[in-house]
């Protein structure tokens, strides 16, 4: 019994991939990412712009990207923050770029500040909630470069001598050993094809776990445009409402757009819901990033995402999961990041990039003038 749920705490955890070794940089960019006070910011999301290149910062906010000489543009992302890019023209060494970022200045807008009525994030969830199959199924195929870094620590395991067969052999198949960490790092491959087919090729990884424990599919592979997302609902579902209140926060412009802040609250809180911030893009009605919580099993799961245009389309380029809690005396906690860069992105003809959303209850007139997309 006690081997069934040290390996289903695993399941957040694991790796996807083989081991092997990565080799060591050449020539490229790292340095320190941080805020404007001083403090580092850890996994934040680095991508050259253009191409699959991509990494993490670590724990630390340290970040180290390889690259070939030749000229880049270097994206930074980190969930509320502004985007940060700076150009590089790299030689047959390592250039050093230490990067301070801003937080996102909210506002509000006077009509919506002025609305005595409902709250204006229902309208803006009414049209991210209708078009949400849309973006699910926008996207026919692609391929990506992934990377995945993972930790997890099993912090208390009381009773030991109880279970002392079992732990020897947890600790013979997976090198398990309470208040050692179990690291995972990996560059993958992955290709996707409608409706639900991935594959994954390795390309360098190294693992301190056996390879036989669960992986974290479940979660990472997940989209919120479905409705449900690992046995909680999700706040883009159909039945979003009868769970979630929603609270319009503010909105920032950033390259262009307008990014709505939206705060989910959960009628009740608890197994099967989420809370958190919901960023939805203005006019498309997609996700820009996400920072969500819930409980599942016993552990308390945050889930944070950072979205990015790749051909037009917003996609996950940065996902991270964090877990803390327990269950039967057994406690833990650790991390999963996933990277992803994007290419050979195909986008399914019969999906207009020009659809149009109305919302019934605001704009009556338009909807009466409109057959598809009508929020109701």
């Amino acid at each position: 019994m006690l081997k069934r749920y040290i390996i289903l705490i695993f399941l957040f955890f694991t790796s996807l991939y083989a081991i092997a070794q990565p080799g060591k940089p050449v020539s490229g960019v790292k340095g320190i990412i941080k805020t404007k006070n001083g403090q580092p910011l850890p996994f934040a999301a680095i991508a050259v712009k253009g191409t699959e290149i991509g990494t993490i910062s670590n724990e630390e906010g340290k970040y180290q990207l390889d690259l070939k000489p030749g000229y880049y543009e270097v994206v930074f992302q980190y969930l509320g923050f502004k985007t940060g890019m700076k150009a590089f023209t790299i030689e047959n060494k390592m250039e050093t770029f230490d990067l301070s970022m801003e937080e996102q200045a909210l506002t509000l807008g006077e009509v919506r500040i002025g609305s005595k009525d409902e709250d204006p994030a229902y309208t803006i969830m009414r049209r991210a909630i209708a078009k949400s199959r849309y973006h699910f199924l926008q996207v026919e195929s692609y391929t990506a470069k992934a990377y995945s870094k993972s930790s997890f620590v099993i912090t208390d395991l009381p009773m030991e001598f109880l279970y002392k067969k079992e732990l020897k052999e947890i600790e013979k198949e997976s090198n398990f050993k309470k208040g050692v960490p179990i690291l995972n790092e990996s560059v993958s491959e992955v290709t996707f094809r409608q409706p639900n087919s991935y594959k994954q090729r390795v390309i360098a990884a190294r693992n301190s776990q056996d390879k036989n424990f669960a992986n974290a599919n479940a979660y990472f592979l997940t989209s919120f445009y479905q409705p449900e997302v690992v046995k909680a609902v999700s706040p883009l579902s159909p039945r979003a409402f009868t769970y979630y209140k929603f609270e319009y926060m503010g909105a920032f412009r950033e390259n262009g757009i307008e990014v709505n802040k939206i705060k989910v609250v959960p009628r009740s809180y608890g197994e099967g819901v989420y809370k958190g911030i919901i960023h939805i893009i203005e006019g498309e009605w997609s996700i820009y990033s996400l920072d969500l919580q819930t409980v599942n099993t016993g552990f308390n799961i945050d889930i944070k995402q950072v979205y990015s245009p790749v051909q037009d389309v917003w996609m996950p380029i940065n996902q991270q999961f964090h877990v803390q809690g327990g269950i039967y005396g057994l406690k833990g906690k650790g991390d999963l990041v996933i990277s992803q860069t994007f290419s050979k992105l195909q986008v399914n003809p019969a999906f207009q990039p020009d659809i149009v959303v109305v919302d019934g209850k605001r704009e009556k007139k338009e909807a009466k003038k409109l057959s598809f997309l009508i929020v109701k």
